[in-house]
């Protein structure tokens, strides 16, 4: 295999494109202004969209347990409601290992006295994770929304 290690790629004139080409075909065009195209007949392959960079986020979710669905995700699947104040989330792509973190916050709506107040993850595998979530009194309540960003070591 060929390497290339350079600090600068440019076309011949200032305002040309950058394309990368394989076997006659065009794998990649870096625009002028900046903008990267893949074209869709060499990305077949491709699955659901990925994070692969080292130390940032690898999935995130704003959730909502009213309707027990995502208001908006990247690299979560589904959702499970295994009773109140407890959920289950599942990855679309696993975790390189089951030590990632999971930042969490939530909030709940309502009148009640005891709002609720805290929030605990666990997982041991490395294809979804639970969220646990309680109350002053020490009951189990349902947060109405919980949002989370997982970051993992690879």
């Amino acid at each position: 295999m060929s390497q290339l290690n350079t600090n600068i790629i440019k076309g011949i004139q200032n305002n040309d494109h950058v394309v990368i080409k394989t076997n006659n075909t065009t794998r990649i065009t870096i625009a002028s202004g900046g903008d990267v195209s893949l074209p869709t007949t060499t990305c077949t392959s491709l699955s659901a969209p990925s994070v692969s960079a080292i130390n940032t986020c690898k999935a995130w979710f704003n959730w909502s347990h009213g309707n027990g669905s995502y208001h908006t995700s990247h690299n979560m699947s589904s959702s499970t409601d295994n009773g109140t104040g407890q959920y289950t989330f599942t990855f679309a792509r696993p975790m390189a290992n089951a030590n990632y973190c999971v930042a969490i916050g939530s909030s709940r709506n309502g009148s009640s006295g005891n709002a609720a107040n805290s929030l605990d993850f666990h997982s041991t595998a490395t294809t979804n994770f639970q969220i646990r979530s309680g109350n002053d009194g020490g009951s189990m309540v349902n947060h109405e929304n919980v949002c989370a960003a997982i970051f993992d070591t690879a």
